[in-house]
């Protein structure tokens, strides 16, 4: 059984049926023995519980049994609640060399709540929600004690402009996506002015975010990426070494900025894994799937909708085997569709 972009072998279905029919297992139980199954760890070894509960809901429903009632969790940690806003502005004006030693320091977990207040005060956008990895830093100086923020956290799956910076093919990214992160917010004081500080904060931020990052969730970034909207130039990112990555069109619209963490970013990022032949996924369909949803339903590309067309591609085919394209897909947008799907895909397909 496919869920997303991970199969499941046919032994942990039949154990999640029977557990389910079963009705005597907790979830957290289900999550734990749903990782230890299907060998679902994270680059520290450790079981990825928070990944398994989110697959449950969608296990249950194909296999059409309901899940256990879900418990409270004890302890609420702090990215789980609404951040509180009010919190204080700091007025400051004063030469860069005023502030004494300036660092980017990684937010404690007593303080995530402050630090997330602080956002959700002071930041335009608010505070970050974002799903996956996270690591929140204090921009502290040691004169005038917290000056802002920075968040950084998981990238996402696709972003045009980043992509075609990086240069890297669908497998590339699917494999290495976790070696980028996003910086999604940054946050200096509305009544700090201060010339040179933002620029220097986000050096010391390239600086540390590799190893902390490595360190908390076990994979090195080798890169890093941000977003300007249209109302900021962008000065402090440039003048910190960070790249514009521009992305075709028109109009105004969010820029994105890039900053290399190693000096073999490209070639680390670029490099996609190998295909071995009948290494792909097990024939495993229902009975009442069509041969074009046991044979492509199998994709390995990351985008479900991508997966789906494929689908409907195949299945168009069958309906007309030996006709010419026209009269397969008698539209043109269909026709276009079909040869920009084959083209980005860059694999070879075989119908009957």
């Amino acid at each position: 059984m496919r869920i997303g972009l991970r199969h499941y072998a046919s032994e942990t279905v039949d154990w999640l049926k029977a557990r389910l029919a079963a009705g005597d297992c907790t979830r957290t139980f289900l999550a734990r023995e749903l990782c230890e199954r299907e060998g679902w760890r994270n680059a520290k070894g450790e079981p990825c519980l928070a990944s398994a509960r989110a697959a449950l809901p969608k296990l249950s429903s194909a296999i059409g049994l309901p899940l256990p009632e879900a418990r409270p969790m004890g302890a609420v940690s702090a990215d789980s609640l609404v951040p509180a806003p009010g919190f204080p502005d700091r007025p400051l004006s004063c030469p860069l060399d005023a502030l004494g030693e300036i660092e980017a320091v990684p937010v404690a977990d007593a303080e995530k709540g402050l630090a997330r207040s602080m956002m959700a005060t002071h930041h335009p956008e608010g505070d970050a929600g974002c799903p996956g990895g996270r690591i929140r830093y204090w921009i502290r100086s040691s004169v005038h004690g917290v000056l802002g923020g920075f968040t950084v956290g998981a990238a996402s799956w696709h972003h045009k402009a980043r992509d075609l910076h990086i240069g890297w093919s669908q497998a590339a990214r699917d494999a290495n996506i976790g070696r980028v992160v996003n910086n999604d917010r940054f946050l200096l004081f509305p009544g700090v002015r201060v010339h040179g500080l933002a620029s220097r904060a986000l050096s010391l931020l390239a600086d540390r975010v590799a190893g902390d990052w490595e360190g908390r969730y076990g994979v090195r970034p080798e890169l890093a990426y941000s977003y300007v909207g249209p109302e900021h130039a962008g000065f402090s990112y440039r003048a910190a070494g960070w790249t514009c990555c521009r992305a075709p069109g028109r109009g105004p619209r969010l820029r994105v900025y890039a900053k290399a963490l190693s000096a073999g970013w490209r070639e680390a990022l670029g490099r996609a894994p190998e295909r071995v032949i009948g290494g792909g996924p097990p024939l495993e369909a229902g009975e009442d799937a069509t041969w074009a949803e046991t044979e492509y339903g199998r994709s390995g590309h990351s985008d479900a909708r991508v997966r789906e067309r494929l689908v409907r591609m195949g299945e168009a085919w069958c309906a007309r085997p030996g006709a010419p394209l026209p009269v397969i897909f008698p539209g043109e947008a269909e026709q276009r569709a079909a040869y920009r799907q084959w083209h980005f895909l860059n694999v070879s397909v075989s119908f009957p």
